[in-house]
């Protein structure tokens, strides 16, 4: 699992509600396909695995969950995005704070920054498994 930060400098990405239309309404015009902005790579070509679930934080708040189903890998062979399986696009109908999973997953022995990372954090095993729960939990405490 990769959590991904969605960067403020992006134009579009200047609210939540900009993010979950970003998820809406561009994110299936582009058939699935986020691009990465800037000159840096974000993750190495061999890195992502196929199904991996990435999650789409903006501002400290978790928006949107997904599968990916490959990195999209440019003309100099640099991974330029994420192709996402938008059938497992799901965004989150709560605000869900970064630092309150970073709260929950300390009590399973998870030491890391998410809130305050670069980001791209990698969570796996175990913390990837409460990582599930915990959104799932939160999900659900509004009924």
């Amino acid at each position: 699992m990769r959590i991904v930060k969605m960067s403020g400098d992006v134009f579009g990405f200047d609210s939540i509600e900009a993010c979950k239309a970003y998820f809406e309404n561009v994110l299936p015009w582009q058939r699935g396909n986020f691009y990465f902005v800037g000159e840096r790579n974000k993750i190495a070509k061999d890195k992502l695995n196929t199904g991996e679930n990435v999650v789409f934080s903006f501002n400290g708040c978790l928006i949107a969950i997904a599968k990916a189903k490959s990195l999209i890998i440019d003309e100099d062979d640099k991974a330029s995005g994420i192709k996402i399986d938008m059938e497992t696009l799901k965004m989150f109908k709560i605000t869900i704070s970064t630092l309150e999973l970073e709260e929950e997953l300390r009590n399973s022995g998870f030491n890391d920054s998410i809130y305050a990372s670069q980001g791209w954090n990698i969570l796996e095993g175990e913390i990837e498994r409460k990582t599930v729960e915990f959104l799932k939990n939160k999900e659900w405490e509004i009924y």
